[in-house]
């Protein structure tokens, strides 16, 4: 990797990293590895930046721009066969529709889980469980929200992923509660607690 094309990996996981915190900054530090990755003509890089750039504008509640930057992004990973990329563009998709279309969100999510099993990329799998558990949740259909949830509960277990696994954790001990399973429900949120 020459070093051109380092500097966009590294803008983009910087940019990435500032979501949660600054989406204004992921969209701009995107923007910046797109021209260089334009530039160089380095699709895997201008993909990754529009993938970015979409996950930026979700935070920033432009979901339709964030779409738009998602479907180029795909666009670009088709260009060049990078399905690993693809399917986590398409994971991306999904929580956009978590909230909004659960059918929307479960086809999404769906497609993602079609690559990742192909791929046998567990953690990618493990994650697209636990939105799709979320989805069921809010569906309230509770029950399959636990299926969903046990599936990535295991796998986060096996890739030793303590982060998302108490979130899991957490999720979990809310379906309980909900199946007024009370002390099942407790004993999961303080452990999640603890930890």
């Amino acid at each position: 990797v020459n070093q051109d094309t380092s500097d966009v990996i590294k803008l983009n996981k910087q940019g990435f990293d500032m979501r949660l915190t600054d989406p204004d900054q992921t969209v701009a530090a995107a923007g910046k590895a797109l021209k260089v990755a334009q530039k160089l003509d380095y699709k895997a890089g201008i993909g990754e930046s529009y993938r970015i750039m979409g996950v930026g504008n979700y935070y920033l509640g432009k979901s339709v721009k964030a779409i738009d930057d998602f479907l180029t992004a795909i666009n670009y990973f088709q260009q060049i066969n990078d399905l690993k990329s693809e399917g986590k563009v398409y994971n991306n998709i999904g929580n956009l529709y978590r909230y909004t279309d659960y059918d929307m969100a479960l086809y999404f999510f769906g497609k993602s889980l079609n690559i990742a099993t192909k791929l046998s990329d567990d953690h990618l799998k493990a994650s697209l469980y636990l939105n799709m558990g979320s989805v069921y949740y809010h569906k309230n259909s509770f029950n399959q929200a636990l299926n969903f949830y046990n599936k990535s509960n295991a796998l986060f277990v096996a890739l030793k992923d303590s982060v998302n696994l108490i979130q899991c954790m957490q999720n979990k001990g809310v379906i309980y509660f909900n199946l007024h399973q009370f002390t099942t429900a407790e004993s999961l949120l303080l452990e999640a607690d603890r930890k």
